[in-house]
């Protein structure tokens, strides 16, 4: 049975989005690091094998999602080198620990927003040690696995659950939004 069967059974589906994300970091926190690294080490297995034409940066796995207690909690694993576009969560707030590895965040600051896409950045390194990471809505922003060999593990809590998002291209100046069923874009 790999992390997420398992996980999805210690989440009861009718507790807050909180109450999830927080039984999902403690039982993960229960394991060795050995126990813990059997687990991903079989869903990381699996990714690997995909065939070429389904390779990407990274993969999101959707854990559990209450939509009238508006949450969706997902398990992301980053390839080595893995990155997002910069892209912003619409009214979603966000909570995130990273499980393995380390990811950096960059946020970027929109200088002239209707003429030009410009960026300015601040960017953090996170990782297994910093605890909780707390994203507020619309923070345009852009993660990365800072390894070239490891892979890295992160659970994401959207609250209210993912339903929109904006995606921005600062180099060819575009930005494309996405409503509806976002958690399962890879972007």
């Amino acid at each position: 049975m790999d992390v997420l069967e398992v996980l999805r059974m210690k989440i009861n589906p009718d507790s807050e989005g909180k109450e999830s994300f927080n039984a999902g970091i403690k039982w993960i926190e229960s394991l060795s690091e050995e126990e813990r690294q059997v687990y991903f080490a079989e869903c990381i297995k699996d990714l690997e094998s995909l065939p070429k034409r389904k390779k990407r940066p990274y993969y999101k796995f959707l854990v559990s999602e209450n939509k009238t207690k508006g949450y969706c909690l997902i398990m992301i694993f980053w390839t080595p080198n893995g990155e997002t576009r910069p892209h912003m969560h619409g009214d979603s707030r966000a909570k995130i620990k990273v499980l393995q590895g380390t990811l950096c965040q960059t946020n970027f600051t929109l200088m002239e927003p209707k003429r030009n896409l410009r960026k300015f950045f601040i960017g953090r390194t996170y990782d297994a040690l910093d605890g909780i990471i707390d994203e507020y809505p619309d923070t345009i922003h852009s993660v990365k696995n800072s390894s070239k060999y490891d892979w890295a593990v992160s659970l994401h809590l959207f609250t209210p659950e993912l339903a929109e998002m904006t995606i921005y291209n600062f180099e060819e100046n575009w930005r494309c939004d996405i409503k509806g069923d976002v958690d399962t874009h890879t972007f």
